[in-house]
């Protein structure tokens, strides 16, 4: 199925990512005031893109940075031949190389009168950088390429992982004290795991990409219905609930529980939990 939209009332980002769920090859067009652009993608990557002379991993910077400018329009195509290859990093390492670029680059000269703005006011394309820059100047962590309580070899299993670990051991005290919680995770604004405790069968960077997608859903919907900041998101299915909340600025929990839970007690115990990871965060 093709799909169209305006990159105004959709991030760039967001439409990536779904893309990268997909082990199918497909293609995302995009029409900016720069020209028009194009991404490939196969097996859940990046492939090739490619915006007037700039192609690979500079084209998606490119891209990214024009429509957070002057946003444009996208259309969406599964199952496309591809192009030769020129992009060979993960969509995680393509936007990590992006924030380092960024940082890189001095910074523009601002308005006293200016505010700061909340990266998910613009549309949080720095905020993975700064909850990965947060760990690594608490916990002297290198940034991973997956969840943090992961070790990376037989040695390091013997180190403790300080707040890494002790982010997991919170979600498992709150799977212990509701049966019906099935798995719990904390996950970047942006879409990445920070620590998670869910069931084997669950891929944690798809619950992640997908929680991060729901939340920007419905703070489009708040927004447009003039309904104030969005606090929580939570979708009830014949299965169960997904409870998400925000954890701090920049970080969610989420919450999966089987369908005999009672909604109060997934409002409480998010309350308790978050209480309890402000000072990891």
């Amino acid at each position: 199925m093709i799909v169209t939209g305006n990159l105004k009332d959709f991030n760039l980002t967001e439409i990536i990512k779904m893309s990268c769920m997909d082990i199918r090859t497909s293609q995302i067009t995009i029409n900016t005031s720069s020209g028009e652009g194009i991404i490939f993608f196969s097996e859940g990557n990046p492939y090739h893109a490619q915006l007037g002379d700039k192609i690979g991993e500079d084209a998606i910077h490119c891209l990214l940075d024009e429509t957070e400018k002057n946003g444009g329009f996208f259309r969406v195509e599964p199952d496309v031949t591809l192009p030769q290859r020129t992009i060979s990093h993960s969509w995680e390492d393509v936007l990590e190389n992006r924030g380092m670029k960024q940082s890189e680059e001095p910074p523009e000269p601002s308005s006293s009168n200016s505010k700061e703005e909340s990266p998910m006011l613009i549309g949080r394309k720095e905020a993975i950088t700064k909850v990965l820059k947060s760990f690594q100047e608490k916990n002297n962590f290198k940034a991973p390429k997956r969840p943090l309580h992961q070790p990376d070899t037989d040695e390091d299993h013997l180190k403790p992982l300080g707040r890494g670990e002790s982010l997991v051991k919170i979600l498992n005290n709150l799977k212990a004290r509701e049966k019906e919680i099935e798995g719990a995770a904390i996950v970047s604004t942006e879409g990445f795991i920070i620590a998670s405790a869910l069931p084997e069968e669950m891929e944690e960077e798809h619950v992640a990409a997908i929680s991060a997608v729901v939340l920007s859903m419905g703070e489009r919907i708040t927004d447009e219905l003039v309904r104030g900041t969005l606090e929580q998101v939570y979708v009830r299915a014949d299965n169960g609930f997904v409870f998400l909340t925000h954890a701090g600025q920049d970080a969610l929990l989420i919450i999966i529980t089987n369908p005999n839970i009672k909604l109060g007690m997934i409002f409480l115990d998010a309350k308790k939990t978050i209480s309890e990871l402000v000072d990891y965060l």
